[in-house]
This record gives structure tokens, C-alpha cells and sequence, in this order.
């Protein structure tokens, strides 16, 4: 299940890449407008935004990843090495709340995507936190990395 998982991903941050041009919203299937986006379109939403400089928020340039790490690509590809370990437990989350009303972005959803593992004590959950108006587009500079160093 592990392999089948990590092939997905594999397959997923090379067409992630790849799709980095293309915008998400009308016409990507998204969700109603009452609606949060489901873990699918989440998860599409954020390997569209492998290219965004890890630069764009302070807590992705300190955020447990490489020095070399440029894009938030390369910090989501750092998360999901780990998942190359045969041993422990590895899964993901992708979750939007409604945003609260004194939100003055534009966003309608508050989202993140997490990655967990459990290994003994070797125990995290990192991700990637955004905003998204209702028709699924990313508010710029509205990414955090969330998790540990």
C-alpha cells in the first residue's frame, strides 16, 4: 500500500509541475460554492503551487525541509522522501474550514494539506496552510508551512 501511495505522489509532483501553469478554478471541476473543496482538489491545489518560491512566507524558508529546497515543490518532495522508509506510518490530511468573516483577503476557504508519520518516537505533521476564494483560486502570498523544523 506504502509503494502504491508513493508512486501516486511520484506520479502527482512531476504532473504537479507540469500543471504549475495551469489556473485551478472554473472549469477544474471545483466544488460548489457552499462547498469546501474535497482532499482531491486540495491536494491538486497544492502541487499547482510546486513553482511558488519558498520565499513566499517565512515559516516555508525555516520550515523542516533542505537548504537547497527552493520551491514549495521541493519542500513537498522533502516531506514525501520520508515516506520512502518501509517502517512507521504514513498518511495525509487535507482539510478547508469556512473562512471567519473578518477575513478581509478575498478567501472563502482556509485550507491545509498535511503530512504525517509515525515511527516509535519519531513523530510529525507537516504541510502547507492557503487561502482559496470560492472559485478555487489560491490568494497570493496566503501560504504558511505548517510543522516543525
Amino acid at each position: 500500500m506504502k509503494q502504491i501511495l508513493l508512486a501516486g505522489a511520484c506520479v502527482l509532483m512531476t504532473v504537479g509541475t507540469a500543471c504549475s501553469q495551469q489556473k485551478v478554478g472554473a472549469g477544474s471541476g471545483e466544488s460548489p460554492a457552499n462547498q469546501p473543496p474535497d482532499a482531491r482538489h486540495l491536494i491538486g491545489i497544492m502541487l499547482s503551487s510546486a513553482g511558488v518560491a519558498r520565499s513566499v512566507d517565512v515559516s516555508c524558508s525555516h520550515a523542516g525541509s533542505l537548504d537547497s529546497d527552493r520551491t514549495l515543490g521541493d519542500y513537498i518532495a522533502t516531506l514525501l522522501t520520508e515516506y520512502t522508509q518501509k517502517n512507521g506510518q504514513n498518511w495525509l490530511t487535507a482539510s478547508c474550514k469556512a473562512a471567519p468573516g473578518n477575513d478581509t483577503s478575498g478567501a472563502a476557504w482556509h485550507c491545509e494539506v498535511m503530512f504525517h508519520r509515525e515511527n516509535g518516537e519519531d513523530s510529525w505533521a507537516r504541510g502547507l496552510f492557503f487561502r482559496l476564494t470560492r472559485s478555487e483560486k489560491v490568494i497570493p502570498n496566503s501560504y504558511i508551512c505548517t510543522g516543525g523544523n
